[in-house]
């Protein structure tokens, strides 16, 4: 069974905050680290995961992931800095083979 997560990235400037849904967050987060992959190629260089939160169902994650869209900034930066005071990377650390697999796909 597949977990869903939303996240919360931003750039190292902590300017933009953009919501989203992801099927593997570990993955996410190690995309963002390299420069090649996922969002870091975009124009804003969204590149540090900042929140996560896990579902069973990806019903559940999207209604959560329209409720956080339609939140304030102020009210995401409150709720980012209960369980990340310091807007750190959050490194989520996944399986041994899905490490490698994505490794491979970087080259």
């Amino acid at each position: 069974m597949r977990n869903f997560s939303i996240y919360i990235i931003t750039d190292s400037n902590r300017r933009y905050l953009e919501v989203g849904l992801h099927h593997n967050v570990a993955v996410l987060s190690q995309e963002l680290m390299q420069p090649t992959l996922g969002y870091c190629n975009s124009p804003l260089r969204l590149n540090r995961l900042v929140y996560a939160e896990q579902f069973k169902s990806e019903e559940e994650a999207d209604i959560r992931k329209r409720e956080l869209q339609l939140y304030t900034r102020m009210q995401l930066e409150r709720m980012i800095r209960k369980g990340n005071p310091n807007w750190n990377h959050l490194q989520i650390r996944m399986p041994r083979p899905l490490a490698a697999t994505l490794s491979l796909r970087a080259q």
